[in-house]
């Protein structure tokens, strides 16, 4: 038997999906659902309890604030987040950022300050209930771990379903 010829050289897997992504991608949503969700990490925690990043159109990342306030002291920080969100994604992704005042964010950040740690534990389900769940569980799904992970999903899914249907009676 002859050796098979190879042609070219080795190419990487993911270089070949990222270079169908661009390709496929003429618009920049991809890029610019990358930046939105950077957006958070780079304004950092006190800033993005106050904003949301919504999307990037033409260079233009919007970002909704849920105050005036905000939008002015953001504004005069813009140059920061710019430099890092280029930083992170190339000068071309994000060329400038606008500021906008949104009732949206303004509940977001009310909903954010109830005690999520309370929510949490009331919410999280039980041994028995997550062994209930790992009965469900395809047996095509070998790995321990990941049934376990979706046990635990499904359980903790199930639990915040009926606990919704408990409080809307």
């Amino acid at each position: 038997m002859g050796r098979t010829k190879r042609i070219g050289k080795a190419v990487r897997a993911g270089d070949i999906a990222e270079t169908l992504l661009k390709r496929s991608d003429r618009r920049g949503g991809l890029a610019g659902a990358r930046v939105c969700r950077a957006w958070d990490v780079v304004a950092g925690p006190a800033v993005a309890a106050h904003s949301k990043a919504v999307r990037v159109t033409e260079g233009e990342l919007l970002v909704a604030v849920d105050s005036p306030a905000w939008a002015s002291e953001l504004s005069l920080m813009s140059a920061q987040f710019l430099a890092e969100l280029q930083r992170r994604f190339g000068k071309d992704a994000v060329r400038t950022i606008r500021f906008s005042v949104s009732r949206a964010v303004h509940m977001r950040s009310e909903s954010d300050e109830r005690p999520a740690a309370e929510a949490d534990v009331a919410n999280r389900p039980t041994q028995e209930e997550i062994e209930a769940a790992l009965s469900e569980v395809p047996p095509s799904v070998t790995d321990p771990v990941l049934r376990n992970a979706i046990a635990r999903a499904s359980a903790a899914l199930q639990k915040t379903r009926s606990s919704r249907s408990d409080t809307s009676l």
